[in-house]
Order: structure tokens, then C-alpha cells, then sequence
């Protein structure tokens, strides 16, 4: 049985396609609250005649957000970022890091104000305590935008995922590594490559490679209330996607993987298709109190609780799982279980969510 998580491979005619996964239609609901403002603009983030925001579909709707989806063509990042990227080890917690200086103030700023714009849809009462109660909106990077962030930050991420499955023996996984050890070294890459193996049951063994980031992306807001906070949880992996623009409009495509829903049962991929091992949320603004991301002990990963206070442009990356909802799957290794503090203080607390893809290892 393969569970739903598929996506049209085909985009609408006369649009063009890098590999498997399409470029940005859909009719977005109504934000709740924020005003959406004109379509005046300053000239840093003007293109033509485009408009700064627009609502963006889906070449498949069985992916819409609830929340509707935007996307805003003319939005660009400055060519040169301000500050250099530079990645720091979150001590005490495996495989996640920092990213420091990703963003430049005012292009948070900026990010922060058209998504404002934009409209968050206000987080619903909620009726149990894993219901996420911080505000929302959905995102999608158009090529240039997603290119751009991209790139300040690529060569600080893992190049390659390798996966093996928890049944392996020690012996196999000591193997695994010292082949890839002495591959690294031929390579010139050496001990501190930032190749990653890991263990990941329910997932398709063997290499993958890195993309660059997803562009379907989420902003949050926590009201500066003491109220709103995203309870502990796990991030699934995502399948990876891509904005495509035809006629003013814009739509978002999926690579199109199916997983099956049992943990021994097969993947279905073509060449291209890509999926996400870790997750990157990229902090938009600093003045508030309290709101730190809170990365959490589990029965994999026993570090304790390690707080992280949110600074304005830089990034923080941990693993996702494969589980996806299945719950004969353990969670992945580097999968880090996290909460998002309730804030206070004057100003609320803006955070972009999105993930880093991999293409899939070749199909047998």
C-alpha cells in the first residue's frame, strides 16, 4: 500500500522543469488578521510590473496549505550578504548547528514586513495540548530567492546523506563508515567533512546528495502574549518543491515519491526527485523576551533540554525523521525533538521554517 505523498509530474503546458521537481496556483483563503496592504513597493523589491505578493497553487491540490499559499516574484535578497555564514555545533545535541549571519537585518526586516502584508492566519483555539498555537503563514520561493539563500549557505551543509536501516548490524554500520571515511579522504575532504550517515528506518538506503533548500517555506508568528508556543515535536521529512511562474501566475510542484506505510515496504522514485533530512528555521527578529527554541531530550537523543535564544539573521539546523505518521517506524537518528516558547515582551517573534533537500539515491 503506498501512502499519499505524491505530486503530479507534469506541469502545465509550455512551462519548464529542472529535473523532477516543478517550478510555482492556488486560490489561498483569507488571512484572519493583518492587514494585506497595496501593491506599492519600494525599488529594492520591485521587478517590473510584478506585484509584491500574489496568492501562489499547486500543481497538485492534494498539497495545499489550509492556510492558503504566497508567493512574491519580485522579492530579492542584495547580491552580497552582509556578514560572512558561519556554522557553530549546538553543543550536546548530534548533528544540529548554527548558522551564523544568513540574513542581513534589514532583509529580515523586509521579509518580516511583506509577510505582514501577506496575512497570517490567526492559530485556532487549540483543543489539545500538540496543537500548534502561534500564527502561520505559507511561502513559496520563487527560483531567484530560493537560488540566492541557497547559496550563502550550501557549503555549509551536509553534501551527502547516507542511510542504512536499523536492522544492520554494528559491524555494517563501522563498515559504512570507514568506507565513506576513505572516501571523503580521497576527495580531500577529510575528518571534517560535513558528510553525515545516518540511521533512518523506513527510508531508502544509500546516497543522497545535496540540492539546496526547499521552496516551499513557513513563516510563524508568536504573539507577545506568554500564550502562543509550538508544543514539542518531531519534523517529517518533506518532499521537495519548486515555484514555476506562467502568465503572472504562480504554482508549486512537488517532486512526486510515494513511501509505503509499513516500515519494510518499498519507496517509489524517478531520477531527481528529492526529500528533506533537515529542517532550517531562520530567526527574523530579535526584541522580545523569552522565545527560545527549545531542543528536547528523547529516547534516541538523551542530551537534556539545550535552549536556543533566537538572533536575527542567523539560521539553526537539525535532522528530520521518516517516520510520517507510521508508527511501526522508529524515529530517525539526528531527528531532534523540539518546542517553540511562548514569547513576551514588547514585539512578537517572526521565525521562517523550511528544509534542506537531497536528491534520492539512484533507483535500482
Amino acid at each position: 500500500m503506498q501512502a499519499a505523498v505524491r505530486a503530479s509530474r507534469r506541469p502545465p503546458a509550455g512551462v519548464s522543469h529542472q529535473g523532477s521537481i516543478w517550478r510555482c496556483h492556488q486560490h489561498a483563503r483569507r488571512p484572519t488578521r493583518s492587514a494585506r496592504g497595496s501593491h506599492s513597493t519600494s525599488r529594492s523589491s520591485i521587478r517590473c510590473s510584478l506585484p509584491p505578493y500574489q496568492p501562489c497553487g499547486y500543481v497538485n491540490p492534494d498539497h495545499a496549505a489550509p492556510e492558503g499559499m504566497w508567493c512574491a516574484p519580485s522579492f530579492q535578497l542584495t547580491e552580497t550578504p552582509e556578514r560572512e555564514v558561519v556554522r557553530e555545533a549546538v553543543p550536546g545535541v548530534p548533528g544540529a548547528f548554527h548558522l551564523r549571519g544568513v540574513l542581513g537585518i534589514d532583509e529580515a526586516a523586509r521579509i518580516v514586513s511583506l509577510a505582514e502584508r501577506m496575512g497570517f492566519v490567526e492559530a485556532e483555539e487549540p483543543t489539545t495540548s500538540e496543537d500548534r498555537q502561534n500564527d502561520a503563514l505559507s511561502w513559496a520561493l520563487h527560483d531567484s530567492l530560493c537560488n540566492t539563500l541557497s547559496s550563502r549557505v550550501l557549503f555549509a551543509l551536509p553534501s551527502t546523506v547516507r542511510t542504512y536501516n536499523g536492522a544492520r548490524g554494528d559491524a555494517e554500520v563501522d563498515e559504512m563508515e570507514r568506507i565513506e571515511e576513505t572516501r571523503r579522504m580521497l576527495m580531500g575532504a577529510g575528518k571534517d567533512s560535513t558528510a553525515l550517515i545516518r540511521r533512518a528506518d523506513g527510508a531508502p538506503e544509500g546516497m543522497h546528495r545535496l540540492v539546496g533548500l526547499n521552496a516551499r517555506c513557513r513563516i510563524y508568528r508568536y504573539a507577545a502574549d506568554g500564550k502562543q508556543r509550538f508544543p514539542p515535536h518531531f519534523d517529517d521529512v518533506w518532499p521537495g518543491a519548486r515555484v514555476f511562474e506562467q502568465d503572472g501566475k504562480c504554482e508549486l510542484g512537488y517532486s512526486g515519491w510515494t513511501y509505503a506505510a509499513s516500515k519494510e515496504g518499498k519507496w517509489a522514485w524517478q531520477t531527481g526527485d528529492s526529500v528533506s533530512h533537515l529542517t532550517m528555521l531562520l530567526y527574523l527578529n530579535e526584541g522580545f523576551s523569552d522565545g527560545e527554541t527549545a531542543l528536547l531530550s528523547s529516547e534516541d537523543e538523551p542530551q537534556g533540554e539545550v535552549l536556543i535564544p533566537p538572533t536575527c539573521g542567523d539560521a539553526l539546523c537539525f535532522g528530520q525523521t521518516f517516520r510520517l505518521g507510521r508508527d511501526a517506524v522508529d524515529d530517525s537518528q539526528y531527528a531532534v525533538l523540539h518546542e517553540g516558547l511562548p514569547v513576551t515582551g514588547s514585539h512578537p517573534k517572526y521565525v521562517l521554517r523550511t528544509d534542506v533537500l537531497y536528491e534520492l539515491p539512484e533507483s535500482s
